[in-house]
């Protein structure tokens, strides 16, 4: 509680059955989130043979934003949603703020490393591990947790929120800077991003092979196909971010020029919308990519499914080298042909 605010009193809180219902559904929420996630972590380091290409490594950075929004973001949120009282402290109130906008900010932009890699690879299908390699993977999925780091703390820098006089209160920055830059810097660049990329993605994918930079051959064509194959699913993965964070940063934005916009439990409903992203992707995550529904299948059907998940070698990586190496083969055979005739 501020020291402010001896001279505010609370009613008691009262536990109504509306009260306990949303508590079981938070806390459903929750543990859906943090097991679903650490899962998909668990899996990631388990079988490395299964979830070693570039995309797997994107998936996994955005499975670990998603784990930390269980862990660190959505008790608090819990909490306060259900009491719309905050327990915790002034200094917490203001870390917690940073964190659950850095985390959500590191899923958003771990979800356009995706999209990028998916556009490399379905322009660029015999080049994509080349320019995807693991220093510039890493250095996008760093790049990922600093950029994020920025737009969360920065904005609240510049323009702080005064104090809240009432008890056990953490009020929601409403300043006007601070919402426009969080709002757009965090999800409408991002997601207007994902869009234009994806818009890519199916140009390059309907577009002849010959129109592209690519060698033209019946190889390319095929490991082209896989690239696509694999973009259309993890379109859910894009599409369901979309629609989960674009009501709660659309009616944020609107709340920082007209405070009185909406009331606190729409905001805190559109919040949960947006949390439950966060407990979906692992499902997604089953159903879209293959290396994770192998290795999903390996972890709880049966131990010869763990056997083959273990031994098994990613389809897109393992194609994507095969392809390479023959396109390699073939430019060195023509170079010879060019020396011969010479």
């Amino acid at each position: 509680m501020n020291e402010t605010t001896s001279n505010f009193e609370l009613p008691p809180l009262e536990w109504t059955l509306i009260k306990i219902v949303q508590s079981a559904i938070f806390s459903g929420v929750i543990v859906s989130t943090v097991i679903g996630n650490f899962i998909a972590l668990w899996a990631f380091f388990r079988y490395p043979k299964d979830l070693r290409s570039p995309t797997h490594y994107f998936l996994a950075n955005l499975a670990l934003a998603d784990f930390l929004v269980g862990v660190l973001s959505l008790p608090y949120l819990a909490v306060f949603s259900v009491t719309l009282r905050w327990y915790f402290g002034h200094w917490w109130c203001i870390g917690w703020t940073v964190g659950h906008f850095w985390f959500c900010s590191s899923s958003i932009l771990s979800t356009l490393a995706v999209c990028v890699e998916r556009f490399i690879g379905v322009r660029y299908p015999l080049k994509h591990l080349r320019m995807m390699n693991t220093r510039t993977i890493l250095s996008m999925i760093c790049g990922v947790w600093v950029l994020a780091g920025i737009l969360s703390a920065l904005p609240l820098a510049i323009w702080p929120e005064t104090r809240s006089e009432k008890p056990l209160d953490c009020k929601v920055n409403l300043r006007t800077g601070h919402v426009v830059v969080a709002s757009v810097g965090i999800f409408h660049l991002p997601a207007t991003a994902m869009v234009i990329l994806y818009g890519g993605i199916y140009r390059a994918a309907t577009a002849p092979m010959k129109q592209m930079r690519e060698i033209s051959t019946q190889n390319a064509k095929e490991q082209r196909s896989k690239q696509v194959r694999l973009a259309k699913k993890l379109s859910f993965l894009v599409g369901f971010l979309i629609i989960s964070y674009l009501p709660m940063f659309s009616v944020f934005l609107a709340l920082g020029f007209d405070p009185t916009f909406c009331s606190l439990e729409f905001f805190i409903l559109l919040a949960w919308l947006r949390y439950f992203n966060s407990t979906v992707n692992p499902v997604i995550y089953a159903f879209s990519v293959p290396g994770y529904k192998r290795a999903f299948r390996a972890m709880f059907c049966s131990r010869s499914g763990s056997d083959d998940g273990q031994s098994g070698r990613n389809e897109m990586n393992n194609s994507s080298s095969t392809y390479t190496s023959n396109a390699s083969m073939k430019r060195s055979t023509r170079e010879k042909t060019r020396t011969t005739d010479a």
